[in-house]
């Protein structure tokens, strides 16, 4: 079973050289959609990775969102078995990339396979967040135990009618259909450094999120095609203030198999399918 690495960037020349370093060994291509940098992203990623880098340039991301375009990162990805999808200010230890290799291939029939991901606020690893930014502490088995925050990135490339099997869906805070999935705490961890962004690139994330989300809430057909209509039928009004709850704002957790209901009134309704 091969693997490809498959990434979103857009301005990452400063991790470049870091990703590949950790996954050179066991990815046999690189795949990276490009919105546009002018920092020298694209062509570090020509002089580093060579023939095994495939560079597709597109604004996906802020055209169509992120759901979208980690299915076409797949979809891009001809050759591969396996696709792992890492973000610019993710990482992976050593002891965890081997895990991929052997999880692949004592795996083969899984479409999806969910990995935990911790937060760190350090780039030396030494602060870590159990389960929000304000809650910290130094030992990340612990922070994987209380919020494996399981990430959708280990997918089976497996195309029909010239389409990924598995689908990713929203613009933001995206959503994943896939049929056999696999998901285990001993799974290889991502590792997330999302607030080592410089202030000017947390502010134009921030801006991005903003925007797609306001976009799918524009998109109610596809949210509602993706909950379960008994869902629909189940929770319909707020138990705390008795408003009509928006569907256009649940969150849905696929892997805990749950959906929450956000209220005007700050009360979140909670349930599983």
């Amino acid at each position: 079973m091969n693997l490809y690495l498959c990434s979103n960037f857009q301005d990452e020349v400063d991790n470049v050289t870091s990703i590949w370093e950790i996954f050179k060994d066991v990815a046999e291509k690189w795949v990276v959609v490009d919105s546009g940098s002018t920092d020298g992203t694209q062509q570090k990623l020509k002089d580093l990775v060579g023939e095994r880098l495939i560079l597709i340039e597109s604004d996906a991301i802020k055209t169509n969102g992120y759901g979208y375009s980690r299915t076409k990162l797949v979809e891009y990805s001809i050759g591969a078995d396996f696709c792992l999808i890492i973000d610019g200010d993710e990482r992976m230890l050593q002891e965890d990339v081997i895990k991929l290799k052997i999880l692949i291939d004592s795996n083969p029939d899984y479409d999806l396979i969910w990995l935990p991901r911790c937060h760190y606020q350090k780039w030396d690893m030494s602060v870590v967040e159990y389960g929000s930014m304000d809650n910290i502490g130094s030992d990340w088995h612990e922070a994987v135990r209380i919020n494996p925050d399981w990430q959708p990135r280990l997918i089976r490339r497996t195309i029909i009618d010239g389409k990924s099997k598995v689908q990713f869906y929203r613009r933001v805070h995206e959503w994943v259909k896939a049929e056999k999935q696999h998901r285990d705490i001993e799974n290889p961890v991502i590792r997330h450094f999302g607030w080592m962004k410089s202030p000017e690139r947390l502010k134009m994330v921030s801006d991005l999120c903003n925007t797609l989300y306001n976009m799918d809430k524009d998109n109610k057909e596809i949210i509602e095609s993706y909950i379960p209509e008994e869902q629909k039928q189940r929770v319909a009004r707020c138990g705390n203030c008795g408003s009509d709850l928006d569907f256009n704002t649940a969150v849905m957790d696929n892997a805990a198999r749950t959906i929450t209901y956000l209220c005007k009134c700050r009360y979140n309704a909670v349930v599983k399918w």
